[in-house]
């Protein structure tokens, strides 16, 4: 990608719109020729240094997709980078799409200052319900609960996890395993 921002600037930036309390949504592509494991490092690394007031920053990752009519499609571009595939599998000199999809959740598991902006309710904790402890609470315990659930049979620590996000948020447990398990969809969840 041709970017041409410089780093310290845009985290000042996005600091600032922070500090103010203005809504910032980060998206990061994964996978571009010239990615390496160095350079998602520096992803990490940006994302945990940000210096956050208010939370009101989140981010997104995406592993790269090749387009037709996109520039990664002109036959010079494939060239020079060794592209090989379209769409959703991919490679090139420096990665492929599978190292880019784990690359993804690389990111998602490392980062832990900045959010994952989950669609439908990036502003449920951000709407002065709770004090930006809590919230920040809230976002870990948000992350811990998505990773147990991707794992496998990790149904205990899911459990627990929920246990306390709903507890945080000051709601009644009920019978927090049984909806846990409806939820979860696994064969032999229920």
């Amino acid at each position: 990608m041709n970017k041409k921002q410089q780093a310290p600037k845009v985290q000042r930036g996005i600091e600032q719109l922070d500090a103010a309390g203005i809504a910032v949504l980060m998206t990061f592509v994964v996978g571009y020729p010239g990615e390496t494991d160095g350079t998602i490092s520096n992803t990490i690394g940006f994302l945990n240094g940000l210096s956050m007031k208010n939370l009101m920053a989140s981010y997104q990752v995406y592993p790269l997709q090749i387009f037709s009519l996109s520039e990664l499609t002109e036959p010079a571009t494939r060239k020079k980078w060794q592209i090989e595939g379209f769409g959703e599998t991919w490679s090139h000199y420096s990665m492929n799409s599978a190292r880019a999809l784990e690359a993804c959740h690389r990111v998602f598991a490392s980062v832990t200052n900045v959010p994952y902006h989950y669609a439908g309710e990036s502003h449920f904790f951000n709407r002065g319900m709770f004090n930006y402890e809590t919230r920040k609470a809230l976002f870990q315990l948000r992350q811990q609960l998505t990773l147990s659930m991707a794992s496998e049979n990790n149904f205990p620590q899911s459990a627990a996890v929920f246990r306390e996000l709903i507890s945080r948020m000051g709601f009644t447990a009920g019978n927090t395993d049984e909806g846990l398990q409806a939820i979860t969809c696994r064969p032999g969840a229920r």
